[in-house]
């Protein structure tokens, strides 16, 4: 699937015959727990598989997940859903550390269009932020970005906050974690036809207002895609994204603010990305990820690519250890001659312990495998398997028809960490239709 207004999905059966028929739902708190995953490289294992969503939408795409550091019992998701041929914003919210979860059905003022990209954060106050495109059309394309605020830890939230018009896509927020700080950091990418262009806004008011989108990239690329934000106290913003030129190549860049956002540093190329060969029936592109250790800075980004030498997808990590001035690696924490990883995630927890989620497709089945640092991502354990069973991607929403159908778990999925745990989220077909999953992960 091609990273340019990547968010438009034609939806055929598997998915079309389910997605038809379902309206829109709320439910009340339910878990599905499933086996402790065996872990391929030694402990630590999930805590059990469970199951977020129970809503009846007929797919659940590109979750995003976050812990309230007022009350870290409190995780707060959302993610993209399908009725029929439109995709929309739901939310759910757990209140016992990812046991159990709240249904909240659609956000208030998510059109029955092409709504998607969602983003989840929370300032250290403990407002919840979810971010996300809005679009009556079912034509793609994109449409303005809006974050919604929830003063309860997502049981409710207030109307929706105009955050960056135009055509965006894929945008991500950040809440600046600073103690008393009311800053919220959002970037994305804007298009004008094929032409899209990193911009960048940020609110000083807790999300109650936002200033006008500007460049943070002197260049003003008209090829930026797929943009990712992370924060840290005192003032560090770091906006990651791909650069994908029509003539090919695909190299990562991230660009750094220490004055919260005021003004950014000319933006650091950290490398080339390789997409692997196409998986039969499986779409494997996948965006970039970052994550800032709250207690030194230090900025990890990682991205999924492919060695050409050797035949093996990698999974890739750079590390800053001067708020993005300089970078080190790429150190490969994860190769397989025999899968492709997609879609990797990363989160900071305690003692600087860096996690590390991502899809791998083998033989044709999907599982998500977990990779965790030492203090202060000195190096990196082998990876272990979270889902416990593999599932079925061509059970997915499918991109196109027939023999050539490209069947699609988004672009993205989620992990946050908790005092002592992370919590990866994802999409999958374990119920026999793309729901939402989640594990808790010792730390």
């Amino acid at each position: 699937m091609n990273l340019r207004h990547s968010g438009h999905l034609f939806i055929v059966p598997a998915a079309a015959a389910l997605a038809a028929a379902v309206i829109t739902g709320c439910g009340p708190a339910h878990a599905t727990a499933g086996s402790t995953p065996s872990p391929t490289g030694g402990p630590p294992a999930a805590a059990g598989i469970v199951q977020v969503s129970h809503d009846q939408f007929g797919a659940h795409v590109e979750p995003a997940v976050a812990v309230n550091p007022r009350n870290p019992r409190n995780l707060l998701a959302a993610s993209r859903i399908v009725q029929g041929q439109a995709l929309n914003l739901a939310t759910y919210a757990s209140f016992d550390g990812g046991l159990t979860w709240q249904s909240n059905g659609i956000l208030t003022g998510s059109a029955l269009g092409d709504d998607g990209n969602v983003t989840v954060t929370f300032d250290q106050a403990g407002h919840g932020y979810v971010s996300g495109l809005v679009t009556r059309s079912t034509a793609g394309g994109g449409g303005p970005e809006y974050v919604w605020r929830t003063d309860d830890g997502g049981r409710h939230f207030g109307p929706p906050v105009p955050a960056m018009g135009g055509n965006t896509d894929h945008s991500g927020l950040a809440a600046d974690p600073t103690a008393g700080s009311s800053d919220l950091y959002l970037a994305g990418i804007v298009f004008h036809g094929s032409a899209g262009k990193l911009r960048f806004t940020r609110s000083t008011d807790s999300g109650r207002s936002f200033e006008p989108a500007r460049s943070i990239d002197p260049s003003d690329s008209p090829d930026d895609r797929l943009t990712v934000v992370a924060a840290a106290p005192g003032g560090t913003v770091a906006v990651m994204y791909y650069v994908e030129p029509p003539g090919g190549g695909l190299t990562v860049a991230v660009a750094t603010s220490t004055d919260h956002g005021a003004s950014f540093a000319v933006p650091v190329r950290l490398g080339t990305v390789r997409w692997p060969a196409p998986a039969p029936g499986v779409s494997t592109r996948s965006g970039p990820a970052i994550a800032i250790d709250p207690r030194t800075g230090d900025i990890y980004a990682s991205v999924t690519t492919y060695a050409p030498a050797t035949g093996a997808s990698q999974v890739e990590v750079f590390t800053s250890r001067d708020h993005g001035r300089s970078w080190s690696g790429p150190a490969v924490v994860a190769s397989t001659a025999g899968g492709t990883y997609f879609q990797p995630q990363l989160a900071v927890g305690d003692g600087g312990r860096v996690g590390l989620s991502v899809f791998e497709l083998a033989g044709g089945r999907v599982q998500v495998v977990m990779v965790t640092s030492a203090p202060a991502g000195a190096s990196f354990g082998a990876p272990r398997t979270v889902t416990g069973s593999s599932f079925d991607p061509a059970l997915g929403l499918a991109s196109g028809n027939g023999a050539t159908a490209q069947h699609w778990l988004g672009n993205y999925q989620g992990l946050t960490a908790a005092p002592g745990a992370f919590h990866p989220m994802w999409t999958g077909t374990r119920s026999g239709h793309l729901e939402l999953f989640t594990a808790t992960i010792p730390a």
